[in-house]
């Protein structure tokens, strides 16, 4: 067989699978009740493109595997798998479109929780197959008349070329397998890396994944990126096969526990949504939440010769509203984040090596973006980080943002000959990153929320050459200049005419970092504030202990009227509030905190430990001997929330996805 042959084919081939997939996102935006713009659209088709290209990739390394076993180069053999490649993708697409409109979510994510159980995918199945048997048939039919006609010309195309050994020699052996080998070229992603010094760059190459190119604020254009045999094949199963631990307990015993401190379930569909009843006469429509790097809880605390680190947020512990008994619930920033926006604790140690879990970053929660909607909102996340960003971005557009990342920033910084002070070898210092983002604020025609990650609070602690830092420790002249960047960004929002009365501040630390004592709860500790520039002071009960995913129902609570949200934070300015207890952990440890006691448990083996808790500082003797039923009880219920968390997250039961693409499809859903 000649090299022109081979080629032509294998052309033909990458060129008609990319256009069956270009056809499938039409097709998947059509009844999109979102409108896409055209420069969505073809930031959507190049997207997919890149993955389109990295399936086929891989799937063309495969075929010339199997050819090698074969020994034999044969024309129509290669005609003949490239046919089947081709009803492959088909059958993929239509499958994945007719169950996402069926059903808000893709095929994989369906099949793979119910693959031990293949009655429940029957009882899904056979519905649509019965209502739709014509259909049916028709498919049948015309499977096997595709394959038919493939056969048939794959016979013609045999008889026009000799078949090539590929074993004839060393040499041809080798060729072989370098041509075999070459497609994988296709599926490798550069991606550049900033060293420490800020102009010394590196490149790395992984796999494409859809993570680099899900970043659009509406959920179903990041669903239409998706090649869905790529991510079902390189995501899903490996997902699928490498979850962390096994359940401990049934549904039925999370659901009963749920219910024992809520109350009945009003929805077994969606069992943790719920209704949050803000204040009526609330002028509040805005929010800011700024999540600080590495903000722990006695950095407020900090005086060096009589002048606090932080003045301006120490003041507002008098001032405004501010939780002294605020806990992470993950001791690193996308664990913070995550619960922060979702309102849903991180379990820890699922899934270690990632920042997200894969049904994490392409999860729907109840997000501010999702409750509040788009009709008169706009809804940001802002980061200025130089590396590992695009988990983050990937999982904020999943949840509706628009998201701004540290390239964002310095083209507009650029714009403005601010970079070369503005910039860092971590990234963007926060007060400019924070500026800018005041000026998107100001010029959206709409309301807005927006999430701001900061970064500068982090080794190798640097603050702009225009700061005058006035410790000595470089740390703690980080927190200063955050501090000083915080109270510039609320003097900027006092004086907007747009902000000023209107917008919500919110301030809390993603995890701690920097401690000066040894209690284990000051490594759990976090500030956690919430003021209104413009406003008088929030009341409220400062004395509650609290948690990062309770900032989503505390803030719906400072909004007027109803809201529907589903998550498993409480809201602090509930009459009714209880505390309940707050989850927290590490890549291979858990924490539950109650306001009497701190358990140590670990998921991987070891003996939980159990800690009392006086004016909310641990003891140092384990009594978990002493009460074991306490600890078992306690560990009890830690598992009971994270597992509960895990399989409505998994089974994208967290939060209703509002707005199908085809009628009726929330009825069939719920």
């Amino acid at each position: 067989m000649s090299k022109t042959k081979l080629l032509s084919m294998a052309g033909a081939a990458l060129l008609l699978n990319c256009l069956l997939f270009a056809a499938y996102r039409l097709a998947f935006l059509a009844n999109n009740p979102h409108p896409t713009t055209s420069s969505e659209l073809a930031r959507i088709l190049l997207s997919g493109l890149r993955l389109d290209v990295a399936l086929m990739g891989f799937e063309f390394a495969l075929i010339g595997l199997l050819t090698m076993l074969f020994r034999r180069l044969k024309a129509g053999r290669i005609m003949f798998w490239f046919w089947g490649l081709f009803a492959l993708h088909a059958f993929v697409c239509a499958a994945n479109l007719s169950t996402f409109m069926e059903r808000n979510q893709n095929a994989g994510d369906l099949i793979l929780p119910y693959i031990t159980s293949p009655y429940q995918i029957y009882l899904a199945v056979m519905p649509f197959c019965q209502d739709h048997w014509i259909m049916m048939l028709g498919l049948l039919a015309g499977v096997v008349g595709w394959f038919l006609a493939g056969w048939e010309i794959a016979r013609w195309v045999e008889g026009q070329e000799q078949p090539t050994d590929l074993w004839g020699s060393p040499r041809i052996i080798s060729l072989s397998l370098l041509v075999t080998l070459s497609p994988l070229m296709m599926t490798w992603q550069p991606i550049i890396k900033q060293k420490r010094g800020a102009h010394n760059k590196g490149i790395s190459a992984v796999f494409a994944s859809s993570k680099y190119y899900t970043h659009f604020s509406d959920y179903r254009q990041n669903e239409a990126a998706i090649n869905p045999l790529y991510e079902f094949v390189g995501v899903q199963i490996p997902t699928a096969l490498n979850r962390s631990l096994p359940y401990r307990l049934t549904e039925p015993q999370l659901m009963e526990e749920w219910s024992e401190d809520h109350g009945p379930v009003q929805d077994a569909q969606y069992p943790v949504e719920q209704t949050v009843q803000g204040k009526a006469d609330s002028p509040i429509e805005n929010i800011v939440i700024i999540q600080v790097e590495g903000l722990s809880g006695s950095v407020l605390q900090q005086k060096r010769k009589g002048k606090p680190v932080t003045p301006f947020l120490r003041g507002l512990m008098k001032d405004d509203l501010y939780f002294p008994n605020t806990f992470q619930n993950a001791n690193f920033t996308s664990g913070g984040v995550f619960s922060t926006a979702s309102g849903v604790p991180k379990q820890t140690w699922d899934e270690p090596t990632r920042r997200f879990t894969s049904y994490e970053l392409h999860g729907f929660y109840g997000s501010l973006a999702h409750i509040l909607g788009t009709s008169n909102y706009t809804h940001y996340f802002c980061e200025g980080f130089r590396q590992s960003g695009d988990d983050f971005l990937a999982f904020m557009s999943y949840q509706g943002c628009k998201v701004l990342n540290y390239e964002a920033f310095k083209e507009r910084l650029t714009a403005k000959h601010q970079l070369v002070v503005a910039d860092s070898p971590l990234g963007i210092h926060d007060g400019y990153m924070m500026q800018e983002t005041a000026d998107l604020l100001e010029q959206c025609p709409t309301r807005v929320t927006a999430h701001l990650m900061t970064c500068s609070t982090h080794s190798p602690w640097t603050v702009p050459p225009s700061f005058a830092g006035p410790f000595d420790e470089p740390d703690l002249n980080t927190f200063a200049y955050l501090d000083a960047s915080i109270e510039a960004f609320a003097q900027r929002i006092e004086h907007s005419p747009k902000l000023r009365g209107k917008t919500l501040l919110v301030v809390l630390g993603d995890h701690t970092s920097v401690t000066f004592g040894n209690n284990v709860m000051e490594r759990l500790r976090i500030p956690l504030f919430f003021f209104a520039p413009g406003l008088p002071r929030i009341e409220g009960n400062h004395e509650h202990w609290a948690q990062q995913i309770d900032v989503v129902p505390s803030v719906l609570g400072l909004l007027r009227g109803k809201h529907t949200y589903a998550g498993m934070g409480r809201n602090l300015f509930d009459p009714q509030y209880q505390f309940e207890g707050v989850t927290s952990g590490t890549r291979d440890t858990g924490y539950f905190l109650t306001s009497d006691w701190l358990l140590r448990y670990h998921p991987f083996g070891g003996k939980a430990e159990l800690f009392a808790l006086t004016n909310g500082e641990a003891a140092t003797e384990d009594l978990a001997a002493n009460h074991a039923e306490i600890a078992a009880e306690l560990e009890f219920e830690a598992y009971a929330r994270m597992e509960l968390a895990k399989r409505l997250a998994v089974a994208k039961r967290i939060y209703p996805n509002s707005s199908p693409l085809c009628p009726g499809a929330m009825a069939s859903q719920r």
